[in-house]
């Protein structure tokens, strides 16, 4: 069950309160995660706003060992694992701006980094590499949002109002509004598009496991 969350900043959000999301959105469990954000769409209006801020909050992330308490960027979970984002940062250099944000690191540390760019991709980025992008309309976020392969989940940053007319076109399992995208036994968790099929969690979850059966007698 992959993901490729898109994480939405409408004109209308609180800049401030969202530039301090983004960073656990984007990098809880170094990035490994398929609920973490991983494509940033945002305003024209609040573009370069966003982008200073969010560079600044990733830019604050301590790196280091994992079992350190004061650590919150760990290595990736092998080294293959990081060679496979490693290409995957090579190859978005060709396509936009690549800014990463700390240096020297050894090991299989990935930096946090930022990619501008207005090019399509659609590979899953399991590392702590967010994905920036910029629309104009709702009608262009929600395109944006679309153009990947999965569905897994969703955020939605601004006036909740504004933010609500988005949610029936977004093609995602879960979204989310003014909160970062997290799992709950309480609610059915799932996606569509290659993010799976079927639901797990909640009592939509516990029905996924069992056999429905019909029987008629007269």
């Amino acid at each position: 069950m992959g993901g490729s969350d898109p994480f939405i900043v409408l004109d209308s959000a609180n800049l401030e309160e969202t530039s301090k999301n983004c960073a656990y959105a984007r990098m809880q469990n170094n990035g490994q995660s398929c609920i973490a954000s991983k494509r940033f769409i945002v305003h024209e209006k609040v573009y370069d706003n966003f982008y200073e801020s969010m560079k600044d909050e990733f830019s604050k992330v301590k790196i280091g060992d994992p079992l350190d308490r004061e650590t919150f960027l760990g290595p990736l979970s092998s080294k293959e694992q990081k060679q496979i984002v490693a290409n995957q940062v090579k190859r978005l250099k060709s396509l936009g701006q690549v800014e990463q944000l700390a240096e020297g690191l050894k090991g299989n540390f990935i930096p946090p980094t930022i990619v501008k760019t207005e090019r399509l991709f659609n590979a899953e980025i399991f590392g702590p590499v967010a994905i920036f992008k910029k629309f104009k309309s709702y009608d262009e976020a929600v395109i944006l949002a679309n153009e990947t392969p999965y569905g897994l989940a969703a955020s939605v940053w601004g006036n909740a109002n504004e933010a609500e007319k988005l949610v029936p076109y977004i093609e995602a399992g879960m979204v989310f509004v003014n909160k970062i995208v997290a799992s709950d036994p309480r609610l059915p968790f799932g996606g569509v598009k290659k993010s799976g099929f079927g639901t797990e969690l909640s009592r939509y979850g516990l029905l996924e496991f069992t056999t429905k059966r019909t029987i008629w007698i007269n």
